[in-house]
């Protein structure tokens, strides 16, 4: 029924990383599968204006030609339509898009929940009644089993970087920036195998597939490699911690702003490309 203020404030930090974005849109072409064509496009166009719906984009009318047929230029556009709709929102808009598939019944709810708690994400959706529910579990209750060293939630480890400061624990501020940057850089990546890897491993992957300018991805490669060398950062050290208190602060408003810029980057860049496509 809807994403409130807070629950939108809350899901701020909660990355929907491109892999789960194709599992859905892999879910939606499914279900737009039918033996008459005509029910196929009425099926992908219904899907496609309920997203347009959530991002406030303008509704797209389906009309038959006089002789109730439909134009393969129609097909082709929402082809191409169908693969954008998950791609395009942010995490809230996404979540809210799947919330009304869900309540309009054109989805099913534990095959999206499947997907979400494969991403790490820290939401689901419950069925109360004619309802369906956007439930965001707190912080300090989030899943530890989901939690991995491979792909950790980005919101919790928000979180911990800003208790660790407060605890000055500044060499744990660190680590858990560099897992968040990791963490970012692995949603992005559209290569699977990536996800068991450091992000030293694939950087150059990241770099070709990030919006982000090449003076901020350095710094993230920065952040990266003083997580691996700084003592306590993670890793036991007899030598004490260089990281400052200025540098633990510093830390964390690049991070949490840098993953809000990717982000933001990242739809400015598709919608770009849509526009390139279109005048072409």
């Amino acid at each position: 029924m809807g994403i409130n203020k807070l629950q939108k404030k809350q899901l701020e930090f909660e990355l929907i990383s491109n892999e789960a974005r194709l599992k859905l849109t892999r879910l939606i072409r499914c279900l737009c599968q039918h033996s008459d064509h005509k029910t196929v496009i009425g099926y992908m166009n219904r899907y496609i204006n309920i997203a347009n719906n959530v991002l406030k984009r303008p509704i797209y009318t389906l009309d038959a030609d006089v002789y109730d047929e439909y134009f393969q230029t129609e097909f082709n556009w929402h082809y191409s339509e169908l693969e954008l709709i998950m791609r395009r929102p942010s995490t809230s808009e996404l979540l809210e898009t799947i919330g009304d598939y869900l309540q309009n019944k054109l989805i099913q709810l534990d095959e999206v929940n499947n997907i979400l708690k494969d991403d790490s994400l820290s939401v689901s959706f419950k069925q109360r009644g004619k309802k369906v529910l956007l439930e965001i579990v707190p912080i300090d209750k989030i899943d530890m089993i989901q939690d991995t060293e491979e792909h950790p939630n980005i919101r919790k480890l928000v979180n911990r970087m800003v208790i660790s400061h407060e605890n000055k624990d500044y060499p744990n501020v660190l680590h858990a920036s560099g897992s968040i940057f990791e963490t970012l850089a692995k949603s992005i990546v559209r290569n699977e195998e990536v996800q068991n890897k450091s992000l030293g491993q694939f950087f150059a992957e990241y770099v070709k597939e990030s919006a982000l300018p090449q003076d901020i991805l350095t710094y993230i490669r920065s952040v990266f490699r003083r997580r691996n060398t700084e003592p306590n950062a993670g890793h036991g050290n007899t030598t004490l911690p260089t990281i400052s208190e200025e540098d633990s602060l510093i830390l964390i408003e690049l991070t949490q702003s840098i993953v809000r810029i990717e982000r933001q980057l990242q739809r400015i860049s598709l919608d770009n490309a849509e526009r390139r496509t279109r005048k072409s």
